[in-house]
């Protein structure tokens, strides 16, 4: 049998053994307790641990009483963790490491041995101040893997997964076409052609028009133009 009962103190006659099935049982139902508020989350300051801040760390619990700030030496580029490091008999201290933890089910956290990471972010430094960005607080199994497919789907160029080879993630800066819309709707790309003015027309002209209503329209719209430009400029508006 892989899951079994937690033993319970007995509340009637208290022994030192129940005393310690209580223990035990708190330790088990508070493994890997994160309740954190971290200043920053969406924008690129220093993360800071703010007051209120709790937390269990290799079956110790913890509180943040005063705001508390990590420290440690950050490079530009890098992913770096917000570990919090247990003191001998004592309180934690926050650091920067760019060891990356892994999953501890028995524990319930993100670990690099004994230090448990709460937070992850990217340094970087290509502006001033540098800042910190793509935070995320580890508080599940899941976050990280789920953050690594949010990756790989960003960093895909050949999205053949999804059903054609179109290259979507290009270097070509997207230009805006004022003359046509186009939108999806129920899964169908639809294609709108905007009205637009054409010099030396009384009306206005659906599709793209150069100098004074090209084409057939000449100058002044000719016969049957009346409101809007000849066929060789799109129409009718």
């Amino acid at each position: 049998m892989a899951t079994i009962k937690i033993d319970e103190p007995n509340i009637n006659v208290a022994t030192l053994t129940d005393w310690q099935k209580f223990i035990g049982r708190t330790t088990i139902q508070g493994g890997g307790f994160l309740l954190a508020q971290i200043d920053g989350m969406n924008s690129g300051v220093a993360p800071v641990i703010k007051t209120g801040t709790r937390l269990e760390v290799n079956g110790a619990f913890y509180k943040t009483v005063s705001d508390d700030t990590p420290t440690g030496t950050l490079q530009n580029n890098i992913l770096y963790f917000v570990y919090a490091v247990p003191q001998l008999e004592s309180d934690i201290v926050w650091i920067y490491s760019d060891v990356a933890p892994v999953w501890n089910a028995e524990k319930g956290g993100w670990y690099n041995e004994n230090n448990r990471a709460i937070l992850r972010f990217l340094y970087s430094t290509t502006t001033t101040p540098p800042r910190y960005l793509d935070k995320i607080i580890l508080d599940s199994v899941e976050v990280m893997e789920v953050e690594g497919r949010l990756k790989a789907v960003e960093e895909k160029t050949d999205n053949t997964e999804f059903g054609n080879t179109s290259n979507y993630n290009t270097a070509t800066t997207p230009v805006f076409n004022v003359t046509q819309t186009q939108i999806i709707l129920g899964g169908v790309m639809k294609t709108f052609v905007n009205s637009i003015s054409c010099t030396g027309c009384s009306g206005s002209c659906s599709g793209s028009c150069s100098g004074s209503c090209a084409g057939g329209c000449g100058g002044s719209c000719g016969t049957g133009c009346g409101d809007g430009c000849a066929s060789s400029c799109g129409g009718g508006a």
